[in-house]
């Protein structure tokens, strides 16, 4: 009875300690098989002004998995003069009443749109605030704009400098040990070491 018992228990050990393994590894593929997720982000670069010249830049990026169709950038105001467009794909222009409508194609998954555009116009985007009316969707949905999160940056660099101290402490305290620290300091650490165990 007992025997039975001991081969239960350490096949429910050793199954577990197999299978628990292999079940964190699948959670999260299976997760993201299950997701069809959809993200379409962009972001925006400037406006650089030199005199009366402003240039800007715009990347559209899917970071999802599924084809984009139609990606348009609505700009906040209208392109009338002056300008010069430079894209990685081939684009269409239309004027509507207030503002422009720059259409760019279809974005495969993982692929990215580049635009830049120079306008030689004072007037053109005279505020920073005109950025929230810049619109990028495609046929789906309203792409995201990619802010940087300060916070998270905080977060690096915190772990990054803390994993660095910690590290120095710990080559100072060896460095220690092994050359300053005195012979009964010594023998007492390793004889608190050696009762422990």
């Amino acid at each position: 009875m007992a025997d039975t018992k001991t081969n239960r228990s350490m096949l429910f050990a050793f199954a577990s300690g197999i299978l628990i393994p292999l079940v964190a590894v699948a959670i999260p593929y299976l997760i993201d098989l299950r997701q069809e997720s959809e993200e379409l982000i962009f972001r925006f670069e400037g406006p650089i002004e030199v005199e009366n010249t402003k240039a800007f830049s715009i990347s559209v990026r899917n970071e999802g998995k599924k084809l984009e169709e139609s990606i348009e950038i609505q700009l906040p105001d209208k392109l009338e003069e002056n300008y010069k467009i430079s894209t990685t794909s081939p684009y269409e222009l239309e004027q509507a009443k207030d503002f422009s409508v720059l259409k760019l194609g279809d974005l495969r998954p993982e692929e990215e749109f580049q635009v830049s555009i120079l306008v030689d116009d004072s007037t053109y985007f005279l505020h920073l605030y005109s950025l929230e009316k810049m619109k990028v969707r495609s046929k789906d949905q309203l792409a995201k704009l990619d802010e940087p999160n300060e916070m998270m940056e905080f977060f690096y660099m915190a772990g990054f400098w803390g994993f660095i101290l910690l590290f120095l402490l710990s080559i100072f305290a060896g460095i220690y040990q092994e050359f300053f620290e005195s012979k009964e300091a010594k023998e007492k650490r390793l004889m608190k070491e050696l009762e422990k165990l």
